[in-house]
């Protein structure tokens, strides 16, 4: 075993094995185990509990429990990386960690888990399997009033055209619909690589979707996109799938469009606050599945993930540019504060 080198800190660790957390003191990391990322009702760290536990660190793995802030990264002068156990990267300060030069990476390998999720969740929309399940459970059975729609001949309109939903459109090939994408931020040659129908705006997508799903990153320009003036541009009769981040949608405004009619239904893995408050009344619509932020919650995805995040750790703290970095304007920087000459 090396001699301890680093001091790692592993905020919400995840791993039941082991493996991971011994691969990185063979390597010499000085590990840190904060409180256990898999345990509900999350116990959060506050701020300064934060700050302290993560003293002196030279690298954190964090997921998606706790905020990285400003003052947070400030107070570690050795902070190499914040390597995130995740995609999403909304609840770390990346303008403060690139001014400091620390790198911060993340896991985008859980793209087709999610993406079998997001097609779980449209068609249980639109086969009303919650409802239908319900029904028999109290003894009735199928009415007039308990049809199903066909996913076949119907467009799905995909907001956000990264991995997840590049993921999603192949798995929407041969069911017979049209695909409709949007993203501003990706090139023209993939919407057509993978026979999509790309849409400049989110207006001319709206009409035409028989199931809005969202997939994109949470930004600040992006954060409740999805409200009211969008709920009334689409079909009454057409659904919302959301397992991108909760804060995209505006949910006092969906709440009134599911109620309203102004949509048939909507099927959300995530919410804008978690876990949601038992009182939020999508808990309660008929026309609503919740499903508790689970996409990529599985053995599988779980395990890549922790070692994509550790293998993400190590490089960084071994002079080497890690993997999926979400600042790369920060690797000079990076580099004169840390690789040797």
């Amino acid at each position: 075993m090396a001699d301890k080198t680093w001091r790692v800190v592993n905020v919400e660790p995840v791993d039941k094995t082991g493996k991971t957390y011994r691969t990185m003191e063979d390597a010499g990391c000085d590990l840190i185990l904060g409180r256990d990322g898999l345990d509900f009702p999350w116990d959060e760290y506050t701020e300064e509990e934060l700050i302290q536990l993560c003293k002196g660190a030279d690298a954190i793995i964090g997921g998606s429990r706790e905020r990285y802030t400003r003052r947070l990264i400030e107070s570690i002068p050795n902070l190499r990386i914040l390597s995130k156990h995740g995609t999403g990267t909304d609840r770390i300060d990346i303008e403060a960690a690139t001014e400091r030069g620390v790198l911060v990476t993340h896991t985008p390998v859980n793209s087709a888990a999610v993406a079998e999720h997001t097609v779980a969740l449209m068609l249980a929309l639109m086969k009303r399997i919650r409802e239908a399940d319900r029904r028999i459970r109290q003894g009735g059975w199928r009415d007039n009033d308990l049809q199903a729609s066909l996913i076949g001949g119907k467009t799905v309109g995909i907001v956000g055209f990264g991995r997840i939903g590049v993921e999603l459109a192949k798995r929407l090939q041969g069911w017979d619909v049209v695909i409709l994408a949007y993203d501003p931020y990706v090139g023209a040659e993939t919407f057509v690589k993978c026979g999509v129908i790309r849409c400049t705006t989110l207006d001319e997508m709206l009409p035409q979707v028989d199931v809005l799903s969202l997939n994109a990153v949470l930004t600040r320009e992006n954060r409740h996109m999805i409200g009211k003036e969008v709920f009334k541009r689409m079909k009454k009769t057409a659904y919302v799938v959301n397992t991108s981040r909760g804060e995209i949608i505006d949910e006092s405004t969906l709440i009134d469009a599911l109620k309203d009619g102004d949509i048939a239904g909507a099927a959300l893995d995530v919410m804008e606050k978690e876990p949601p408050l038992q009182e939020n009344e999508l808990l309660r619509l008929d026309n609503t599945i919740v499903t508790p932020h689970m996409s990529a919650w599985t053995p599988e995805m779980n395990w890549k993930l922790t070692a994509t995040a550790m293998e993400n750790a190590l490089a960084a703290l071994q002079d080497e540019i890690p993997k999926y970095v979400k600042n790369p304007e920060v690797i000079a920087r990076w580099r004169s504060r840390f690789v040797k000459k």
